[in-house]
């Protein structure tokens, strides 16, 4: 057996020195070399076995002698690890960059140096077996997952040949000349075969010495600390034969899948990089519109949030998670520096076949700056208000009335609800057949027939400097922005008072949340009866997944979580159930619920009012009959179950109870049991021990049901109907008792009873039936 070689390269030779005291014992041959320089000239006439080196080296480091040393390596395997006193996140990450099989931080242990060696030299003579950038030669049995994939995208025979006439190692390649992006492979790869889909691969938990860098980035394969194997192409039938020489049988059972640009990030960017593209193609994937990067003690808190739920949380280090920020912040043209004031910015961001803007802002707290970046495709506004979830005859009123408007007409939803893309929806459809400007700050979407204009204070493009230039080209529609302060609310009202049309946004949780908003910024309810043209609210939902909602016959009580809020509903509903294709959870994307008030609404409101209490909440009486409309068609369209549409709802819409309901009951266990069973059901329910407590509730307010049993002291239910007769107190009675006290009480002149022991559908059922009769 030939004696392995091992070449150290470090500048200090005492390291070097202790090196080779520690291996040459051991029947290692050991060879040294204090620069890159020398190292690189020395592997060109003995290719040595592996490769200890330091990171930090006068001319060339070792980051860059490791990347010479794999372009000198290219046909054979040789591990390179480093040896070196940088230990840091970003180090571990920039050494796998650059194909470094292993780290071993200094300072050195004899049986640590022993332990390194020996594990990285068997490796290698795994190793021997794979050859470097290997791929398929050969028409590899790929057809049943073709299949899979022509069913569940509806492909065309067409597509369909393409994807069986390519190589199975050229898979995503064939995928992408039909137009499906290597994301949307992946999910289907990791569906057909059962594995997990990751969307990131954290760099710090690959195993360096399980497979060289070399093979890991022409395979797009890397092996994790706990066994894990993440690849792209499992149909590669050569790379799985390579890695089965490798890695235990039962590991290649242990996979995961990857679309093969996570691969070529992690292995050739630097961890910044790698990460901030990441975070953001993983929400792009997740059909995801936020990503919020938080401080906390020792690390950077990111979440990425999707229909106003926070769906996905993973941690970054400290110092990575502050880099990641200054990153963001030198791409959107922000001043890095400057970390003690907010700040906002945009820039581009491609992904697949898709262009996207992204939103950053900043805000410092005090143990460091947040960062907030919206995710917009460019590509939402050709989807039109229909596309967004607007149903077509509000849309129709929405177009008119926006067309005849001759002042402020305001967007209005929560942080995140989507206003902005439905405004530049709708001006990107008006500016065929108007001419529109915008003031913007920024600009989130590019507009093709729109005058887009970008407020720069430092080179003297304020928001009011803007605007007068604006309103001296005498446009048909302005679009400003967003109102945030006293300065924009006063500049829109001020452009308003001149007839002109504006469309603007304000962050708001509602109409009356927003006209409370716009009197607080100094705007009168005068202005606003004759110069606001029109509100929209919209709010975000989460769709079911049309391939698995089920259609079913909604039961009482799922009705009255509706009819509580105004809605009465009794058609069928649907259900998310959960599939493959929506990652089980029966939701896939979302849409927006929008209702609209009018200007002639506003107008009759603001100007007929006793008080602007009473304005107010005739308005949202306005908003929430469309409201309650746009939620009708959602149910009945399948879009969205009950849970979606009642959180809407409950935000905006007063509970309108079922009725009032007195409980008469000297047991108060059975008080509360029944208390529970109607207002759960939406009644509204008192409780009463006997009969006297009874009469007293009754002289003290109206009821639509009495609920009383018959035994009770003091006064017992037969009583309490008699004294209810002659005191001329008409409330319909609901005896309740045991059955043969209900016999004694046939005399009475009351219509309903209800034997014990009864069921809780039983006394529903019942109350509703009395309830109704009256």
């Amino acid at each position: 057996m030939e004696t392995p070689i091992i070449l150290t390269i470090d500048d200090d030779e005492n390291i070097s020195m202790l090196i080779q005291r520690f291996l040459e014992p051991e029947g290692y041959e050991v060879l040294a070399a204090g620069s890159g320089e020398v190292a690189l000239a020395m592997v060109k006439e003995t290719v040595p076995d592996l490769v200890l080196l330091d990171g930090l080296m006068p001319g060339m480091d070792g980051f860059q002698v490791c990347q010479r040393l794999q372009q000198e390596f290219e046909d054979q395997f040789v591990p390179v690890v480093f040896l070196t006193a940088l230990d840091g996140e970003q180090d571990r990450a920039r050494a796998l960059a650059v194909g470094a099989a292993g780290y071993l931080v200094k300072p050195l242990t004899r049986d640590a140096l022993l332990e390194t060696v020996t594990k990285h030299l068997d490796m290698k003579q795994k190793w021997g077996s794979i050859e470097a950038g290997s791929s398929a030669p050969v028409q590899l049995k790929h057809v049943d997952f073709v299949q899979h994939v022509v069913k569940q995208l509806a492909l065309s025979s067409e597509a369909e040949s393409c994807l069986n006439a390519a190589k199975s190692g050229d898979l995503y390649a064939a995928a992408r000349e039909i137009g499906i992006s290597d994301n949307r492979l992946a999910k289907l790869i990791a569906e057909y075969m059962g594995f997990r889909l990751v969307q990131y691969i954290e760099p710090d938990k690959i195993k360096l010495e399980a497979l060289p860098a070399s093979f890991s980035r022409a395979n797009k394969v890397v092996i994790l600390e706990d066994d894990t194997i993440v690849l792209s192409n499992p149909f590669d039938m050569l790379l799985m034969d390579s890695l089965s020489a490798v890695v235990a049988p039962e590991a290649m059972n242990q996979m995961a899948i990857a679309e093969p640009q996570i691969f070529e990030d992690m292995l050739s960017k630097t961890p910044v990089e790698y990460w901030s593209d990441r975070l953001v193609t993983t929400a792009i994937n997740m059909g995801a519109g936020d990503i919020h990067l938080e401080p906390e003690a020792g690390n950077g808190l990111v979440s990425i949030r999707a229909s106003g739920f926070l769906v996905h949380r993973v941690k970054l280090a400290d110092n990575l998670a502050t880099r990641v920020i200054s990153r963001f912040k030198a791409l959107s043209g922000m001043n890095i520096a400057e970390k003690r004031s907010p700040q906002i910015g945009v820039c581009a961001f491609d992904y697949g076949f898709n262009h996207y803007r992204l939103r950053i802002s900043t805000l410092p707290t005090p143990i460091g700056e947040t960062m907030h970046v919206r995710v917009l495709a460019q590509d939402a506004v050709k989807l039109g208000l229909s596309g967004l979830g607007m149903e077509a005859g509000l849309d129709a009123d929405l177009r008119g009335q926006v067309r005849g408007a001759r002042g402020l007409f305001l967007f209005i939803g929560a942080n995140g609800a989507g206003k902005s893309t439905t405004v530049s929806s709708l001006v990107n459809e008006l500016s065929e057949s108007l001419s529109i400007i915008s003031i913007e700050n920024p600009i989130e979407y590019f507009l093709v027939n729109v005058n887009q204009q970008q407020v720069n204070s430092k080179a003297g493009n304020d928001e009011q400097q803007l605007l007068n230039n604006s309103l001296n080209k005498l446009p048909d529609l302005l679009f400003l922005g967003e109102i945030r302060d006293k300065t924009s609310a006063q500049a829109a009202m001020s452009c308003a008072r001149k007839g002109t049309g504006i469309i603007s946004t304000m962050s708001a949780k509602g109409v009356v949340s927003a006209l409370e908003l716009l009197m607080t910024l100094d705007v009168s309810t005068d202005d606003l009866a004759r110069y606001l043209s029109g509100l929209v609210s919209q709010r975000l939902v989460r769709k079911l997944c049309p391939e698995c909602s089920h259609r079913y016959q909604a039961m009482e009580e799922e009705l009255y979580r509706l009819s509580k809020y105004g809605l009465d509903y009794t058609g069928e509903i649907c259900r998310p159930v959960g599939c493959s294709k929506c990652g089980n959870s029966g939701y896939m994307g979302y849409t927006a619920i929008y209702s609209l008030v009018t200007a002639e609404q506003l107008r009759s409101a603001l100007a007929g009012a006793e008080s602007v209490r009473l304005a107010l909440e005739k308005i949202r009486g306005h908003a929430v009959e469309r409201l309650i409309e746009q939620c009708r068609v959602k149910l009945q369209s399948c879009q969205c179950d009950i849970s979606e549409i009642a959180r809407v709802l409950e935000r905006e819409v007063p509970v309108v109870a079922r009725g009032s309901v007195l409980v008469v009951d000297d047991d108060p266990n059975i008080c509360s049991l029944l208390e529970r069973y109607l207002a759960d059901s939406g009644y509204q329910v008192t409780t009463a021990g006997d009969g006297v407590a009874a009469l007293f509730e009754l002289g003290q307010g109206q009821f639509d049901l009495v609920i009383s049993d018959i035994n009770m002291p003091t006064l017992d239910g037969k009583m309490l109907v008699e004294l209810m007769r002659q005191k001329t107190i008409e409330t319909p009675v609901l005896l309740i008792s045991a059955s043969e006290n209900l016999a004694d009480s046939a005399r009475l002149p009351i219509a309903h009873r209800l034997p014990k022991p009864f069921s809780r559908e039983q006394l529903l059922e019942t109350v509703q039936t009395v309830m109704s009769t009256q």
